[in-house]
């Protein structure tokens, strides 16, 4: 290619050396000064010139800044939300506060959020009961000032809540290592319980024993008679003392959670047990430190259930009572089985004819009783969700004499926890074989499918399956699959057709997290 010749804006002798590596000569070196005197000059006037402009154009700028400043104010007054009525405006407020948990003390989410906007939002904030209805609060660690901070605004919000029923929930922050002898909890729990006649939801987390004592001494001094609301109470704390509160007799309290139950003699508990519908022991997944014939002497007091989440651990067979648990109106059943003979032995007991929803959670592989107890025992099981290890002859074992599935059952929701053992024969990845088991025929009412852990299942092989399930009469409203692995094809235009008429399908891909470390070749 050749190179075109260099041409300067200016007269210059050295022109021909210009963007070159060639070395001036002693004569051109001293001329290069003289030179560049006009253009330097030139140049400086060209600054000068450039510098009046932008002063000029600073100013132009500035003027229309202002003039788009109150052309904007004076469209701001045209805005929607200005026309919105009181009341609605109200309700959307209401409808901006968190709905699954209670909202907490923060100026980044409502209710305070809506405090920071404008004078005519606080005004409309702090006069709606509803917004400030449910309450989380995390004791801080740190300054005692911080901490009365915190009560000040928390004595605030109540106040604002007016007479409606409270949902509240107290916790510790993780910096409660570096709580000081001036914070006293006291005042807080005297606010909380203050209300009580109020409280509608209340949670209590105390993971540490020298909270438990606080804990423990506040609620001690409400009875029954001053929680005529009180619906749904959680705790999360080892203080056995926290089970005989009287409150926790009352007949209002339809639903119970707890993370530890310690062994005391149910005697000693003031739980009403059977004004319950919701019970949920150890839902956080801990080992629940009572036995599988604590689990069913609680569960034949719960005579009303209709959700129950269960954590079964290890224990001695041979200690588990031969007594039936008749649960007639339960519909929903979560467990988590840390040793699943045990949890069969439990389930065999159990008697839940209205079964409808059924949640299992294995670490290891699951019982074939456990799944033939359930299905055994409900004609109306719908929704499934299982969460194991299957093993090749589990899996064909349980399909092949129907012990898994109900012909009844309309979702399912399976996650195999196969990890890296997919070389491992006796561990079934999730194949297409897998999607032949769940044919029309013996799952004729199912129409949502949701699989996790699928390295070996095919595209080709879904598009066949769900295909083959429209075409049999049996058509799938929802689809959901995670692959652990690449896309091999789209078959997503395959399915138009019956996405137009009405499917939902998601197919993600995610590859396993790699985690063996980078060459490094320092190492």
């Amino acid at each position: 290619m050749s190179k075109e010749k260099y041409a300067c804006s200016f007269e210059s002798s050295v022109e021909h050396l210009l963007h070159t590596n060639i070395v001036p000569a002693p004569q051109e070196y001293a001329a290069i000064p003289e030179i560049l005197v006009e253009p330097r000059k030139k140049l400086a006037a060209l600054d000068g010139e450039i510098q009046q402009i932008e002063q000029h154009l600073a100013e132009i700028r500035g003027k229309r800044e202002v003039l788009a400043a109150d052309i904007d104010a004076h469209v701001a007054l045209l805005s929607p939300i200005r026309r919105i009525p009181e009341d609605v405006l109200r309700d959307i407020f209401v409808s901006s506060v968190p709905r699954t948990r209670n909202a907490v003390l923060s100026c980044s989410e409502a209710p305070l959020l809506l405090c920071n906007v404008s004078s005519g939002w606080r005004n409309i904030a702090l006069s709606t009961p509803r917004l400030w209805s449910s309450l989380h609060v995390v004791l801080p660690g740190g300054s005692g000032s911080r901490f009365q901070a915190m009560l000040s605004l928390a004595k605030s919000w109540i106040a604002r809540s007016g007479i409606l029923p409270l949902s509240l929930s107290i916790g510790l922050s993780r910096s409660w290592w570096n709580w000081e002898e001036n914070n006293d909890m006291a005042p807080l729990l005297e606010l909380l319980t203050a209300v009580s006649d109020r409280w509608e939801a209340i949670e209590f987390h105390a993971p540490k024993d020298d909270s438990n004592d606080h804990f423990s001494q506040a609620l001690s001094s409400v009875s029954s008679a001053r929680v005529p609301m009180l619906t749904r109470v959680k705790y999360n704390c080892l203080d056995a003392r926290a089970l005989s509160c009287d409150f926790l007799s009352s007949p209002s309290i339809t639903s119970f959670a707890w993370s530890f139950i310690p062994e005391t003699p149910l005697e000693t508990m003031s739980i009403a047990w059977s004004s319950l519908t919701c019970l949920d022991l150890g839902s956080k997944g801990y080992d629940a430190p009572w036995t599988g014939q604590r689990t069913l002497q609680i569960l034949q007091r719960c005579v009303n259930l209709e959700a129950c989440t269960l954590v079964i651990t290890n224990a001695d067979p041979a200690a588990i009572p031969d007594d039936t648990v008749d649960l007639p109106r339960l519909t929903s059943l979560a467990v988590t089985c840390r040793d699943h003979t045990i949890a069969s032995l439990i389930l065999q007991r159990m008697r839940v004819p209205q079964l409808i929803s059924f949640t299992c959670t294995e670490p290891v592989e699951p019982s074939l009783h456990l799944f033939s107890t359930v299905t055994g025992h409900t004609k109306v099981l719908r929704n499934l969700d299982i969460t194991a290890t299957f093993t090749r002859a589990l899996w064909l074992h349980m399909m092949k004499y129907g012990s898994m599935f109900s012909p009844t059952v309309e979702t399912i929701r399976i996650s195999s926890l196969e990890g890296h053992w997919v070389g491992d024969d006796d561990i079934l990845a999730f194949n297409d074989a897998v999607l032949d088991t769940l044919s029309s025929t013996a799952l004729p009412a199912l129409t949502s499918l949701t699989l996790r852990g699928c390295q070996l299942l095919t595209d080709r092989g879904v598009l066949d399956y769900v295909r083959g399930r429209a075409a049999g009469g049996a058509p799938l409203r929802f689809v959901d699959i995670i692959h652990n692995r690449s896309m091999e094809e789209d078959i997503l235009p395959d399915l138009a057709a019956l996405i137009s008429d009405g499917l939902v399908i998601s197919l993600r891909y995610e590859l396993p997290e790699n985690r063996t470390p980078p060459y490094d070749p320092a190492e």
